[in-house]
This record gives C-alpha cells, structure tokens and sequence, in this order.
C-alpha cells in the first residue's frame, strides 16, 4: 500500500509541475472531462434520442481539449495583455470586449469545426453557421460578461480557462443542443430571422407598447 501511494503520489507531483509550466494543460485536461459532459447532458434531454451516442461526446471532448481550450488560452492572456488589471470596471470591460470581440469567432469555430469533424461538406457547415451564429451570439451576450467579470477579477491568470469551462458546462449544453438541432426546428426567438424581424420592426413588447399608444391616440 505505502508503494501504491507513493506512485500515486509522483504522478499528481508531475501532473503538477506540467501544469504549473504549462498552464494551458489545465484548461484542455478541464475541457476534455467537461465537454463530453455537456454534450450527454444535452443527449439525455434530447427525447428523439434511445441512447447516448459516445463517439459524439467523444467528439466533444477531443475539440474542446485540443482545439477550444488552447485558443480560448491564448485570447485571454492577449486580452490580459493589452487590457491589464482586476478591479471591477476593468473585470467588466474585459468581459464584454471579450463578447464583442472573441465571441463570434469562437462561436463561429465551434459550429464550423464540429460539423467538418463530423464528416459533413464545407457548404453544410457554413449554412448552418449562417443561420445560427447571430441567435447564439445574443445568448451568448446576455450570459458570458457576467461570467467574465467574475473570472477577470477574483479569478488568478493560470486558472482561468479552467474556470471559463466549468461555466462551459451549461453553455456547452445550449451549444450542443444548437448545432443538433435543424434551424427549422429552433424556437422562433432562437432563430436569425426572428432576429431580423425584431430588429426591423421592433420586439412584440415593443410592438404591443406602439397599438396601445396607438390606440390611445385615436381615441
């Protein structure tokens, strides 16, 4: 048993000095476990699926660990770089450059990389980037700062990206459940044209506040 331990023991200490020299191991080793979570979450609420599908959540993993993590990595410490400081404002500003800036490319290699590692064509892929990069990029908006304010400013430099994925469960959840789902199928406010539509002609509270002024007016 003392052995066991001892070996046990060496190889948490080497795991540790590889981390600590390359911090990014800890971000893809965090995404390789927490991907594939997200995504058999999303399979287990999917009710046309009888199974789970593991080569999927396979899938998941390897990209996140190999692909995700390590560009999420260095677009932080750039971000860090030019952006310096932790006070809150400065957290703040970070979190919504980082939405407006980062965000739609990492959405963007996120549905196209998947889709190519799935096997499907170049034209397939970048359809459905089309019709569902603006959509999740307004959820997107409405969730990360919040999260990147937190992470930014309490959070040290070497964990972040640990952190970001631990956040990465549920929104990799909402993104597993985007890329699988045909656009046709998506709930109206989930869809580009909804998008469009609103942003042309207003929101339906928006629309519903001018017939009530409307109709006051004509009264």
């Amino acid at each position: 048993m003392p052995a066991t331990l001892s070996v046990f023991y060496s190889v948490v200490k080497s795991c540790r000095k590889i981390t600590d020299r390359y911090p990014v191991t800890r971000g893809m080793l965090t995404y390789l476990a927490v991907w594939p979570a997200g995504n058999l979450v999303q399979q287990t609420l999917d009710r046309s699926r009888a199974w789970w599908d593991l080569q999927e959540a396979a899938r998941y993993g390897l990209y996140g660990c190999l692909v995700t993590a390590p560009l999420i990595h260095a677009w932080l410490k750039l971000l860090t770089r030019v952006l310096p400081g932790s006070a809150v404002y400065q957290a703040l500003t970070k979190g919504y450059v980082d939405q407006l800036v980062f965000a739609p490319v990492n959405i963007t290699q996120f549905f196209l990389g998947m889709a190519l590692l799935e096997g499907r064509g170049l034209e397939d892929a970048l359809q459905q980037w089309r019709e569902k990069l603006l959509p999740t990029w307004m959820i997107s908006l409405s969730v990360w700062p919040i999260i990147q304010t937190v992470n930014f400013s309490l959070v040290p430099e070497k964990n972040r990206v640990m952190f970001i994925s631990f956040g990465s469960l549920l929104w990799l959840v909402f993104l597993s459940y985007m890329h699988h789902t045909h656009p046709d199928d998506l709930p109206e406010g989930l869809t580009t044209r909804r998008i469009h539509y609103d942003y042309k002609h207003g929101s339906d509270e928006s629309l519903l506040i001018k017939k009530a002024h409307h109709s006051l007016d004509t009264q």
